[in-house]
């Protein structure tokens, strides 16, 4: 199984925060992957949903900016399917690479209920 999380900022402050289970039994196969795209997914989704012209991802695995920008080839369904998602939204979506687990507060809570998903 996979979870991911999310935490959404805005101006400093965050607003929001989701996470959950993931489904897919092929993204299952790659795990780690699978709740990063996931998570990037579902801020976009969320942001859409808002009414938002513009989000700024930050991400600590450089998968999630590389495929959508192409710099990578996306090699199976799962990498293939958010590729292509991201693709139709590149206009609205930047992308920040952050390090991880180094206690960069927005990066650990989005961690943080990604674990608790799973119940870690």
């Amino acid at each position: 199984s996979y979870s991911w999380g999310m935490a959404i900022y805005k101006d400093g402050e965050l607003i929001h925060t989701d996470k959950g289970i993931g489904t897919s039994q092929e993204a299952a196969k790659i795990r780690n992957v699978a709740g990063e795209v996931k998570a990037a997914i579902m801020a976009v989704l969320w942001a859409e949903a808002q009414g938002l012209e513009h989000i700024a991802i930050c991400h600590d695995y450089n998968g999630v900016a590389f495929w959508a920008l192409g710099k990578w080839k996306a090699n199976n369904p799962v990498t293939q399917y958010y590729a292509e998602f991201m693709r139709t939204r590149r206009k609205m979506v930047s992308f920040v690479k952050v390090a991880g687990h180094t206690g960069i507060p927005g990066n650990e809570l989005a961690d943080k209920p990604a674990k608790e998903a799973l119940g870690i």
